[in-house]
């Protein structure tokens, strides 16, 4: 225990000081956590005492009182022992989820999140209240290096901690926001990279689930959405491909992406095979070409019923937000049926929201979506004379009616398939990801022998 602790423990009143002797743990997650013999102590009000005297960073995240510490055979405190008494967190987060108002805050929520080990974070979220800590700020801050180009020093993520803070404060230093196409989650090696795409929305934290699956010494980059997102795939795909040679000028090359990202890597071999070079491993991973046919009856009685059992599982509020988003919808499409046409952006906008359930997402998300699905849908795919191989999730009902999901019309070289665990919503999840990261590390290393 730091001496600083223990000189603000002192501090509490007679009453807790009697009956408080203060022993740190250190959790799994790398939270700071406090054991006191109080068992009839308010650990609220201890935490708070705690929180407005201590470096945020030195704060417990947690304070846990118990009647005695338990010990080991030596008559040392049994650290391992007092982890079982962990309770719920004593710090309250304050209702009321601010979502982020554009791509920016969208980005540095994902690398906050990522951070933390958590799945989503609120612009006005407190770092320390969400569990953060000294070990976790320096994850943090290099994440922001990764993804923003900026360097920023640990104070500052102290001295300003929530999403908002810190931008706000690089703006008024004048310090401009870089936000580069490719960030790198593995670099360490000479061999040729694997680069994965984004998917619809133009995040890429989801892939850095993929790195303890892929081969330790093949570099890893993932290519996210610029702060304003192209609507036209191809001019996407020039620009990723830019992106790409600048860290690898020649080929072959190895490519992959999840949905959109998918249809993605496949118009960006497209471009390469047209300037001559070529794509040893192109990965299309629970993605569909655009236009592909609904088919018969009983894959979209399964599309239904599957939908039906999730929202069946949901959380009452989850559901009072899609039955709200839904009925929005149908007064959009009725109101549209009733008015002058003109207005496209609108009527595709309720499109997008009848074809995805975008409900919860914030409304910055959700444009950018809108961005990427108009993109999508006015994709013309040739016919590429290269390889590739379609991961898709064994829970896909698609599979039933298409084994390649459909992109056997758009690829006449070898086409593989591999089935993997999960479904198109789950597969970059845990424990999901793990069956997928085995499958392309496996694929990746015999293509390469292949070449």
């Amino acid at each position: 225990m730091s001496d600083t602790f223990k000189e603000r423990l002192k501090q509490l009143t007679d009453t807790q000081r009697q009956t408080l002797a203060g022993k740190l743990a250190l959790q799994s997650e790398e939270q700071l956590i406090a054991h006191v013999i109080a068992p009839e102590t308010d650990t609220e009000t201890l935490h708070k005492h705690l929180v407005e005297r201590l470096p945020r960073f030195m704060a417990p995240a947690q304070i846990v009182a118990v009647d005695s510490f338990p010990k080991t055979a030596n008559g040392k405190v049994d650290r391992q022992a007092l982890t079982h008494s962990l309770s719920t967190p004593t710090t309250v987060i304050e209702p009321g989820f601010v979502e982020a108002s554009n791509r920016l805050e969208i980005g540095m929520a994902a690398v906050w999140a990522e951070a933390l080990g958590i799945d989503e974070v609120a612009v006005t979220d407190n770092f320390f209240e969400l569990g953060g800590n000294s070990l976790v700020m320096v994850k943090l801050i290099g994440k922001i290096h990764e993804t923003f180009a900026i360097k920023l020093p640990m104070t500052a993520i102290g001295a300003a901690p929530t999403v908002k803070q810190p931008l706000r404060q690089i703006e008024d230093e004048g310090h401009e926001v870089s936000w580069p196409f490719l960030v790198p989650i593995r670099e360490e090696s000479d061999k040729p990279p694997f680069f994965i795409i984004h998917g619809l929305g133009g995040g890429i934290f989801v892939y850095y689930r993929l790195k303890p699956y892929l081969p330790p010494d093949r570099p890893l980059y993932a290519i996210q959405a610029p702060l304003e997102p192209y609507d036209n795939l191809e001019e996407m795909a020039g620009a990723y491909l830019k992106a790409i040679r600048e860290v690898q000028p020649e080929g072959p090359y190895h490519l992959g992406g999840y949905c959109l990202g998918a249809v993605v890597a496949f118009e960006i071999a497209q471009q390469l095979k047209a300037v001559g070079s070529t794509t040893d491993f192109l990965a299309l991973i629970e993605s569909s070409p655009p236009r592909l046919p609904l088919g018969n009856p009983t894959v979209i009685a399964n599309l239904i019923k599957q939908r039906a059992q999730h929202f069946i599982a949901s959380r009452r509020e989850e559901k009072t937000t899609f039955v709200r988003n839904r009925c929005t919808n149908l007064t959009k499409r009725l109101h549209s049926a009733v008015t002058p046409k003109g207005d496209s952006d609108k009527g595709f906008a309720t499109e997008v929201d009848d074809n995805l359930d975008l409900s919860g997402y914030p409304a910055a998300y959700r444009e950018i979506v809108r961005i990427h699905f108009r993109a999508l849908r006015d994709y013309q795919p040739q016919v590429y004379a290269g390889k590739a191989t379609v991961f898709r999730g064994d829970d896909n009902h698609w599979t039933r009616q298409h084994p390649t999901l459909g992109w056997s019309e758009w690829i006449k070289g070898d086409l593989h398939t591999v089935a993997i665990a999960g479904t198109h919503h789950n597969t970059l999840h845990e424990p999901q990801v793990a069956d997928l990261g085995r499958h392309l590390s496996t694929t990746l290393d015999d293509c390469v022998k292949e070449a």
